[in-house]
């Protein structure tokens, strides 16, 4: 290839991710509530940052604490969700980002997994956690959040993206704002949901409360037979409530059903019970 034709392959491709850019920007906007949100990073986002797995946390006045929420297209087993979303997890990642002088960082699974080996200080079951992300065919973990005004150890907003690919540290530090803003204006809008007279739940008639149990780990990316294993009952009995709840809820598929799941607020607070 001629320098010509590489720089103008450059230039191309710098075109795509500035109108890539733009267009997450602008589809951000109409962002307002959960299933919008997971739609967007689906959609939009993935463009730009492509990644199978978002842990989504921000800071809640009334817990004092980050609370986090769990976004995967990818299913993967129980002890990854639960330690990424355990408060030591998130605070050991946090901490490297905090040394990282606050800014965004696209970790290698295996050097995390090496740094364990001569190490003690990851909680819980880290390394297991890990081995398991890198064994479900992803290598890379990015981390990237915004610090509370006049306090840069407690932090407004923290996102953890595990993906197949390494992401650029400076596309991270760019999207860092739109994804702050948006996801603190999905908590915004949901507080305000909560205390308003009408309430989403309208929408749960006819769907029962195994089906509720169902599409909670449906979310979660679990297959017919997880699903079964972890409710105790058949895979076969679990793909007639699926095909129950697509019907119900006018789905075509399972992530339009999660979708419009969260929409009508059908899914518990953590989702699993």
């Amino acid at each position: 290839m001629s320098q010509d034709s590489a720089q103008a392959c450059i230039e191309w491709a710098s075109q795509r991710q500035a109108e890539a850019f733009w267009h997450c920007a602008e589809t951000a906007q109409a962002v307002r509530r959960r299933h919008q949100f997971f739609i967007w990073t689906q959609a939009s986002l993935q463009r730009l940052i492509p990644h199978q797995l978002m842990l989504c946390s921000a800071w809640s006045p009334l817990r004092r604490q980050l609370q986090a929420e769990l976004f995967n297209s990818l299913p993967l087993p129980e002890t990854v969700l639960q330690w990424l979303q355990d408060p030591a997890s998130l605070a050991w990642l946090q901490q490297g980002w905090l040394r990282a002088g606050a800014q965004a960082q696209a970790l290698s699974l295996a050097g995390l997994l090496d740094g364990i080996t001569a190490s003690s200080l990851v909680p819980g079951q880290g390394g297991q956690a890990l081995s398991l992300l890198q064994a479900a065919g992803l290598q890379h973990l990015c981390v990237l959040g915004v610090s509370r005004p006049q306090c840069a150890e407690e932090l407004e907003t923290f996102f953890v993206l595990a993906s197949r690919e390494p992401l650029p540290a400076p596309l991270l530090n760019l999207m860092t704002p739109l994804l702050h803003c948006t996801w603190r204006g999905v908590q915004a809008q949901e507080l305000q949901l909560q205390h308003s007279p009408v309430q989403g739940g309208q929408g749960m008639q006819g769907v029962t409360e195994r089906e509720r149990q169902v599409l909670a780990w449906m979310r979660q990316g679990k297959s017919n037979q997880e699903i079964g294993l972890l409710l105790g009952i058949s895979a076969l009995t679990v793909k007639n409530h699926v095909q129950k709840i697509l019907r119900k809820l006018c789905a075509s598929n399972r992530a339009q059903a999660v979708a419009q799941a969260m929409s009508l607020q059908l899914l518990k607070e953590n989702g699993l019970r």
